[in-house]
């Protein structure tokens, strides 16, 4: 009766599969509570499924990636022996802040690369938030996905999807976020709104780090 077996609703390995047709958001969204949770349990008690993680991870981050200053000195007028200091000298300073990048001060750079890969493997994406110390230091926050979720729990509308504001052309221009974990002991059940943008530097202040598998899908 089709042209496609796989399209067969009469077949006896076929007519009790009836998914539906939802776009990318309306599949998600509502299962991605039990989807992290699953998820999580099996990383915590599933060796093969804890092995899998930690081995793409550790291939695809190992220490941390870091830069290699290779600057042109003849394009720029610059003397050999004094781009070579310079190189040093930029590396000497990145090295710096990578050892103090953490807005949890547990990590370096190269351990909060591999703490943001390992949570989007279990939670489908994860937040890095990007901020000044009192100190004048330039810090990262990585913020598990549970934190970003629409003021109160509510439902999800045509302009507040799975914690993700939009604007009137559908483009994600800020995220509502829990100022703790939802599943904490002592959790704050209070919202923050924060631009995606900076305010003064018109430039992205936090980034959502997923694994897109369809168009219009705005969690991982």
């Amino acid at each position: 009766e089709s042209a496609y077996r796989s399209a067969s609703i009469y077949s006896r390995t076929m007519r009790n599969w009836l998914p539906s047709e939802g776009s990318a958001d309306l599949d998600l969204l509502s299962s991605l509570p039990t989807l992290r949770a699953r998820c999580r349990d099996a990383y915590r008690n599933y060796p093969l499924a804890h092995a899998a993680i930690n081995r793409l991870v550790q291939h695809a981050i190992g220490t941390g990636l870091t830069p290699q200053f290779k600057i042109n000195g003849k394009a720029l007028g610059y003397e050999e022996e004094f781009v070579s200091d310079l190189e040093r000298r930029l590396e000497d300073k990145f090295n710096n802040w990578a050892s103090n990048c953490d807005f949890d001060r547990d990590q370096d750079f190269g351990g909060l690369q591999s703490l943001a890969l390992t949570s989007m493997l279990l939670s489908g994406d994860v937040f890095v938030n990007t901020t000044i110390s009192q100190k004048d230091v330039f810090l990262l926050q990585v913020i598990e996905a549970d934190q970003v979720a629409n003021p109160s729990f509510a439902p999800d509308t045509k302009k507040q999807r799975g914690g993700i504001e939009l604007d009137d052309q559908f483009y994600p221009v800020a995220y509502w976020m829990l100022d703790g974990h939802p599943g904490d002991f002592f959790a704050n059940w209070t919202w923050q709104r924060i631009p995606i943008d900076g305010e003064i530097t018109q430039q992205r202040r936090i980034f959502q780090l997923k694994y897109k598998n369809r168009p219009g899908e705005h969690r991982g």
